[in-house]
């Protein structure tokens, strides 16, 4: 059975060897996949054109689609009614962001970005003169700077503003409300009751913008500049904020909290996406970092995605970043602190950011998802015209699990505020109400030609899983034959082959220098029987 044992023995060393091969094939793999992720999510000096071109979006461009809430009652709602409100859209336009002055150092890349949008007429139903009724945010303003003036002074100015209002009604002004069309809404315009008032209150600004339009790079290059983590030292940072518009931290909420900037962008996250994960992006619109879940699965052009919507929980009330209704988010404050410099021209403002002063008043301004989706039940009650389609008015985020790029996506808010009888000279028949202005649908997608580039990693993934799957097969069939061959060789080999002694059994004839001694079996015979053996030279 020697042959038994040799083939026991070959194949136990077949099957270690069969599992050690196997193992570094599937190392092997995971290392060049972990090289090919690195190369495209680390964006460095020397990476290749698509990965510069992503990250500084070079030729990029998404579609914004734009929908306005115009009031229909006006006359009604100045007597204290609730708004009905019809909306109106989408103006659809091309977003382009940019980024210029890029400079790399030390694991980070610092760049000036601005964003310019290019209206699309072909896809936009409506004229962007379209008229819509709304509320009077610049005399909103004006208003909430005029109340933080000494009790006499304040008292003064308002009795001033409201004969002014009153001398200026007509087709554009009624009270706190005004009719402008949508360009000018979307792209700004100089109220020319605020313009006059501006020489008596220089802090005033009669200019309102609801989007700013850089469209040249010499405007760009007056900004404060960004800092992101590139990942080149720890891929854990991988595009991960540094600083926001020259700044590491915001002050302008409840002291003593600071908010440190901090997470992506939505652009890029780390590699590795799971399920029940959660991310930090930051929202430069809301001066705040925020969290998303990665909740689901989906998958786009044949490729498994993950989904990431934000965490219901943002949305909770918090004095902290004076949140005090669920699901609206207040940046009445950072928005009131911020500077705002000339560039590009005369009449060009661009918003810097928070200057720190928390709790500065403005216009009241708040963030919510649109038509008040996820939000206190009361504020779209509160008007007439809003219903929450989570498929339509909810954000989410597609991203590629292995490499952490977001491939689909859209980001949809809203932009609301606020009206009452507190600014009775004006108009003091009104009831309280949330009113919201307008919001915004940014969405884009990758063509099916970019999800293509994933296919390498699917495949990858399906090799190393039917290695793993059946190499252990294999291991286990060979080590098992190899055991089995072992023991059936041990088994059954006689033991005179193997050269072993059965127990009880004595050598039939023993030597001891120069005695012969025969072994006599003695339990084989009686006790009459065993006579006594005598050796020769004994007495």
């Amino acid at each position: 059975m020697r042959w038994a044992y040799a083939l026991g023995g070959s194949l136990l060393v077949l099957g270690f060897l069969a599992g050690f091969g196997v193992d570094r094939v599937v190392q092997e793999i995971d290392r060049r996949v972990e090289s090919a992720i690195s190369e495209q999510v680390i964006w460095r000096p020397d990476s290749p054109p698509s990965v510069h071109d992503r990250y500084a979006a070079t030729n990029a461009s998404v579609h914004v689609r734009y929908y306005f809430f115009s009031i229909t009652n006006i006359v009604d709602v100045r007597a204290g009614a609730k708004p009905v409100l019809e909306e109106i859209g989408p103006f659809i336009y091309t977003k382009h962001a940019i980024k210029q002055g890029i400079t790399f150092l030390n694991g980070t890349v610092s760049f000036h970005d601005y964003t310019y949008y290019l209206p699309c007429p072909e896809l936009t139903p409506l004229s962007l003169d379209t008229p819509i009724t709304t509320l009077n945010l610049p005399l909103v303003g004006a208003l909430e700077k005029i109340g933080g003036y000494a009790p006499a002074s304040a008292a003064r100015w308002l009795s001033w503003l409201a004969r002014a209002v009153e001398a200026w009604s007509g087709a554009d002004v009624e009270g706190l409300f005004t009719t402008r069309s949508a360009r000018e809404l979307l792209w700004g315009y100089d109220d020319p009751l605020l313009k006059r008032l501006h020489w008596f209150a220089p802090g005033l600004d009669p200019h309102f913008t609801i989007v700013h339009n850089i469209s040249g790079a010499a405007a760009a290059a007056t900004r404060p500049v960004n800092v992101m983590a590139t990942g080149a030292r720890d891929p854990r940072e991988v595009w991960q904020a540094r600083e926001w518009r020259g700044l590491t931290r915001v002050t302008a909420w409840a002291p003593p909290h600071v908010e440190r900037v901090r997470g992506g962008d939505g652009l890029q996250f780390q590699p590795g996406v799971t399920l029940g994960q959660s991310h930090v992006v930051w929202v430069g619109e809301a001066f705040r970092a925020a969290t998303l879940l990665a909740q689901e699965e989906t998958s786009l052009h044949g490729v498994p995605l993950i989904r990431l919507r934000t965490d219901p929980h943002q949305g909770d009330i918090n004095p902290t970043y004076f949140q005090y209704i669920q699901g609206l988010m207040n940046i009445t404050g950072p928005m009131a602190s911020g500077r705002q410099r000339v560039a590009g021209g005369v009449g060009k403002r661009v918003f810097w950011g928070p200057l720190g002063q928390a709790g500065k008043t403005g216009p009241p301004l708040f963030l919510s998802m649109p038509h008040y989706c996820g939000a206190d039940p009361a504020l779209a009650a509160g008007v007439v015209g809003l219903k929450c389609d989570p498929a339509r008015h909810k954000l989410h985020l597609d991203v590629e699990p292995h490499t952490g790029i977001t491939v689909r996506g859209a980001r949809r808010i809203q932009l609301s505020s606020w009206f009452g009888p507190r600014w009775k000279p004006i108009d003091g028949g009104v009831t309280p109400t949330y009113l919201p202005i307008f919001w915004a649908d940014e969405a884009s997608e990758a063509s099916e030609e970019q999800m293509q580039l994933f296919k390498p990693l699917l495949r990858a993934d399906q090799a190393r899983a039917l290695l793993n799957h059946w190499h252990w097969h294999l291991v286990a069939a060979l080590t098992t034959a190899g055991a089995a061959l072992l023991v059936l060789a041990a088994t059954l080999t006689p033991p005179e082959e193997a050269g072993v002694t059965r127990a009880g059994a004595l050598p039939s004839r023993v030597t001891t220098g120069e005695v012969d001694m025969e072994a006599v079996p003695l339990l084989d015979q009686g006790p009459e029987e065993i006579q006594p053996v005598v050796v020769p030279g004994s007495p």
